[in-house]
């Protein structure tokens, strides 16, 4: 399944102006200020866009939203002293496009690569997207686009088709990592990359980057986070974190790596892997580096103990000044399980993913992104206020620690024997009571149960569930429309399960799933006293409660999460 339309209305919530635009200090006066203009004229709400900071303004391109899922080839402009957003006018630009990577060189960004769409080319064997490896300057000052290096024709030398890459800025050159190659026709798998290239910004010339042959290189992977420190003068691209595809799924590492981007004399430069002080397994986050000691994180995706899809709004500061050793504190925590959206106790962004990041005069700037629908909003963090509030997992008594796991494993254990002490005396009481009752039906029931190979309910009880077609509804919420399971987006007229608790699942999925439990995946409810009789398929509208994972499945399949929209 593509990464399919889905039946949402974008529309932009208002923004909440803090302070006095005139009054906008050089640091934002608390942890997070939101700075987005309320009830005026801005962008529609997107994520996978490229955002850059020049001057006092951020500049956005392209990106992917809600309606429709469209692709985007507007360019707007933040002014982060009045508070204000304007879309600028251009003759040119490079279409309509996301999952791009960007640099600035003086006042000019520079775009590189990501997706771009054209409904035209949606056929039966292709979605219309097209995989770019095309760079576009952006003059600020003339505000004006013109392609470089022939749009990617030719035979120059230049990096293969690429999205979901990382750039960062040298003083001379954009330096791009990684990225996938997607092709547009469904019967291809995507390829993840690990190569290192440079565009020299004064020459408009790719480069390679080669590194030493006694090197470790860091595993392919896309969807990571990347910047730059100085480390003893030099300076260093980090990386952290990211997904690989293996096979025909994708997973997510929690790995990071750094690499200088400028070497003495002939000797090519080494990768290095770091080592952390707790893991960072997340996908489409960001990160930014305030100076060459300390990098800022935020948000994210990944997948809990269970499987379950979660999106991230907390905080973290990497101390990178002891690099290799890298030291992670998190400043603020605050997490949102897929089943439901976050709270803003901490009163800064909510949880996200696929959203932007850059720098604005020592704050942390944050746009955009994705939590059950895209964001608009623009966010600033004081960046002075590193360590207040931080904890660091490190630092913590480890006797502490340890009091507490000891005391925990007791209670444990205490309440494992009450249990099975309450379990035998239940069964020694009301067992003989249980058999002298038993009719017949329940009798057939428990037998039923007892054969089936995997502890759970038998085929023939599972079939005598109802079985629905799904009919999307504007009046729909915008959760109700994947399967709680796989979290797959359910299609028109998809045969689903109903269960008597109401709640629907692909057939396939919850059959599996009941093959090995008697309950309800979502309300746990015991399901082998209410099986129905077989019913006939019908046309029942279908709603349910679930939030859209990063495009795709939580068992990391590749083709249904890396395919693009499909309408514009």
């Amino acid at each position: 399944m593509g990464y399919s339309a889905r039946a949402i209305n974008g529309v932009l919530c208002a923004c909440v102006i803090i302070g006095s635009p005139a009054n906008l200090p050089a640091a934002a006066d608390s942890l997070w200020t939101e700075v987005s203009a309320r009830l005026v004229r801005q962008p529609m709400a997107r994520e996978r866009t490229v955002m850059e900071v020049i001057g006092d303004a951020a500049y956005i391109y392209g990106g992917v939203g809600d309606a429709n899922d469209a692709a985007f080839n507007d360019t707007w402009k933040f002014d982060f002293i009045g508070q204000r957003w304007d879309q600028l006018t251009v003759v040119a630009n490079p279409g309509p496009r996301f999952d791009h990577v960007s640099a600035t060189y003086g006042s000019d960004i520079y775009i590189f690569g990501g997706t771009t769409y054209d409904s035209k080319l949606v056929s039966a064997s292709n979605d219309g997207t097209a995989p770019m490896n095309d760079m576009w300057k952006l003059d600020s000052m003339q505000v004006e686009w013109s392609v470089i290096d022939g749009g990617g024709q030719g035979g120059v030398v230049r990096p293969v088709s690429r999205s979901q890459a990382s750039a960062v800025s040298t003083p001379k050159a954009m330096i791009v990592f990684g990225g996938v190659f997607t092709p547009n026709v469904f019967y291809l798998p995507p390829v993840d990359f690990n190569d290192v290239w440079a565009f020299d910004f004064q020459s408009h010339t790719w480069q390679s980057v080669a590194i030493a042959t006694k090197s470790v290189l860091p595993i392919a992977r896309f969807s990571h986070v990347a910047s730059t420190i100085l480390v003893n003068g030099v300076v260093n691209m980090i990386v952290f974190s990211g997904r690989h595809i293996v096979n025909t799924r994708w997973s997510i590492l929690s790995d990071a790596w750094v690499l200088p981007l400028s070497t003495s004399g002939e000797a090519l430069p080494i990768w290095t892997q770091l080592t952390v002080s707790r893991p960072f397994g997340r996908i489409l986050s960001g990160m930014v580096a305030i100076d060459s000691s300390h990098m800022w994180l935020f948000g994210g995706f990944a997948f809990d103990s269970q499987m379950q899809a979660v999106a991230f709004s907390d905080t973290l500061a990497a101390d990178v000044s002891l690099v290799p050793i890298v030291s992670l504190k998190t400043v603020s925590t605050q997490t949102a399980h897929a089943e439901g959206s976050s709270v803003n106790v901490n009163n800064g962004p909510r949880a996200r993913f696929g959203h932007r990041m850059s720098v604005w005069k020592g704050n942390v700037v944050v746009y955009g992104g994705r939590i059950v629908q895209c964001l608009g909003d623009v966010w600033l963090r004081n960046a002075s206020l590193a360590t207040q509030g931080a904890t660091d997992a490190t630092t913590e008594d480890p006797w502490r620690s340890f009091t507490s796991i000891m005391l925990l494993i007791i209670l444990f254990l205490l309440s494992l024997f009450l249990c099975l002490y309450i379990a035998m005396w239940v069964v020694k009481c009301f067992r003989p009571a249980q058999s002298s009752v038993m009719g017949v039906t329940d009798a057939r029931r428990v037998a039923t149960r007892q054969v089936a190979p995997t502890g759970g309910i038998s085929a023939s009880d599972i079939a005598q569930f109802k079985v629905i077609l799904f009919t999307p509804s504007a009046a729909t919420a915008p959760t109700d429309e994947i399967c709680p399971i796989c979290l797959v987006e359910f299609e028109a007229q998809e045969r689903l399960r109903q269960l008597p608790c109401q709640h629907h699942f692909h057939v396939a999925c919850i059959d599996e799933w009941l093959q090995r439990n008697l309950t309800c995946p979502m309300c746990k409810r015991d399901l082998t006293l209410t099986a129905s009789p077989p019913q006939a398929s019908v046309t029942d509208p279908v709603q349910s409660n679930a939030v859209v994972p990063p495009y795709g499945p939580s068992n990391g399949t590749v083709s249904p999460e890396l395919r693009r929209p499909v309408a514009v």
